[in-house]
């Protein structure tokens, strides 16, 4: 890594990771959750994999990959010009440039030379629909980023089925009252499940997260996974939770 010295614009602040990398945060702005970490402890990213996250916001999720295995290479997708910038700049903060490249752009205007290119797609979609759908945080950069504004389920299923490579992985982190809606959508796009893990706020809690992933044309049938607990009686993270806050995978 060589990392350089990167502008710090107005509200923003540098956060560590682990192991001496950092990503760049605003304080007002919208800043990546616990989600983000539970989906790049599910992905178990392989070495020399090509991985595309879409809708990468801060860049969170290809610098928590990176610290997994460091013999990926990332490209980060993401329509908000202000977050894109924020995951360029943490990306050279940690000397990463040769690693992770961030796009900004549109999931719904993929190049055509991106097309059936990649080994693995991930992404941390918003979660919750878009107009018509209740309050909506009166911050743009935060309503983007959890109401379906700039994109919907739909679209973001059927860009990682674009993206991919056949027998290529797609994980995602999503609302398990979603779930129809998203086998529905995967098998309208020749996906087929093959992980799937439900994550429950405290034991005997009903689960508030799920984590899916699914491979394109299919594969071996799909395995339903011990469920995630975050927190103990105490509200303490679990030891799982703790393993994976220092860098460890979910189910590994």
């Amino acid at each position: 890594m060589r990392p350089v010295e990167v502008r710090l614009e107005a509200g923003e602040k540098l956060e560590q990771l682990g192991q001496g990398l950092f990503i760049i945060q605003h304080e007002q702005g919208y800043r990546f959750s616990v989600d983000a970490v539970l989906l790049a402890g599910f992905v178990e990213p392989k070495p020399g994999e090509n991985i595309f996250d879409l809708g990468t916001g801060s860049g969170v999720i290809p610098l928590l990959l990176w610290l997994r295995e460091n013999r990926i290479r990332v490209t980060g997708l993401e329509i908000q010009p202000r977050l894109a910038s924020q995951a360029q700049r943490s990306v050279l903060l940690n000397g990463l440039e040769d690693r992770i490249t961030i796009i900004q752009g549109d999931l719904r205007e993929l190049p055509e030379e991106w097309l059936g290119r990649w080994d693995t797609v991930v992404t941390n979609p918003p979660f919750f629909p878009g107009a018509g759908a209740g309050r909506i945080n009166t911050c743009r950069e935060k309503a983007v980023a959890r109401h379906e504004i700039a994109c919907t389920l739909a679209e973001v299923v059927a860009a990682a089925g674009k993206l991919l490579k056949r027998k290529g992985r797609f994980l995602l982190i999503h609302k398990p009252e979603r779930l129809p809606e998203l086998l529905e959508l995967l098998g309208r796009h020749g996906f087929k499940l093959s992980r799937l893990a439900f994550v429950h706020p405290k034991e005997n809690r009903p689960a508030n997260l799920m984590l899916v992933e699914a491979v394109l044309g299919g594969g071996k049938p799909p395995l339903i996974l011990p469920p995630v607990v975050m927190r103990d009686e105490k509200l303490n993270y679990t030891p799982q939770l703790e393993k994976l806050f220092a860098g460890g995978n979910l189910f590994s």
